[in-house]
């Protein structure tokens, strides 16, 4: 089983619906959501941790789930008491998506398509990857090779500090410490890029809608 779902993040909650959603999390976790300076910020973190209690909802656990939740040395977090999950979340401007698999180790990543130098990023890329780079218009490709990088690294858990050059994105699968890791972009308009990253091969069609859970979020 796997889900996916969004948010569109693009305006603030009403107090009273602020409230109910801080409310379904431990304290801990509302105690990290109250240190972000910036209500997008912070809102965006809100918004991961629901769409999270969203997903173990099908699956018959509550809410209270969330106070089990842990983190690897690398940051990545996981449900010890239920180890068949395995989850991500990732947001990026006024979008925030998310996955949950029964079945498989998923990592997914979100990113607002802007101008950026790519100069800057020159060290993240493969010599054929910085070639294809070169010849693009647009930055869609950029963010195209960034999120695929980005997701698999966070499927892999290990590899958090893993060079970005050390993964090669131009064709699926992708290589990470002998492993492949499975890529394929999700369709979220034209402002935005993401890409689901699998530890096995999904076709297409068996891949799960990305539901918009957006209304339900803010009613």
């Amino acid at each position: 089983m796997m889900q996916l779902f969004y948010i569109r993040n693009e305006e603030t909650l009403a107090p009273h619906r602020l409230r109910q959603l801080l409310a379904l999390l431990p304290p801990p976790l509302q105690q990290k959501i109250s240190r972000y300076r910036r209500w997008q910020d912070a809102q965006a973190s809100l918004f991961g941790f629901w769409l999270l209690i969203e997903g173990l909802r099908p699956l018959g656990l509550p809410p209270t789930t969330l106070a089990h939740l842990a983190y690897s040395k690398q940051k990545r977090p996981s449900l010890p008491l239920r180890p068949e999950l395995d989850f991500n979340i990732s947001h990026s401007g006024q979008r925030v998506v998310g996955v949950l698999s029964t079945a498989h180790r998923v990592g997914i990543d979100v990113e607002l398509v802007r101008p950026i130098d790519l100069q800057d990023f020159k060290r993240q890329w493969t010599a054929a990857e910085w070639a294809q780079l070169n010849a693009a218009t647009g930055y869609r490709t950029f963010y195209n090779f960034w999120t695929r990088k980005e997701a698999i690294i966070k499927a892999d858990g290990i590899g958090l500090s893993a060079p970005l050059r050390d993964i090669e994105v131009l064709r699926s699968p992708s290589r990470l410490h002998g492993k492949d890791w499975h890529w394929q972009e999700l369709p979220l308009g034209q402002q935005y890029v993401v890409h689901l990253v699998t530890d096995h091969f999904l076709p297409a069609e068996q891949l799960p809608p990305l539901i918009d859970k957006t209304a339900i979020a803010y009613s």
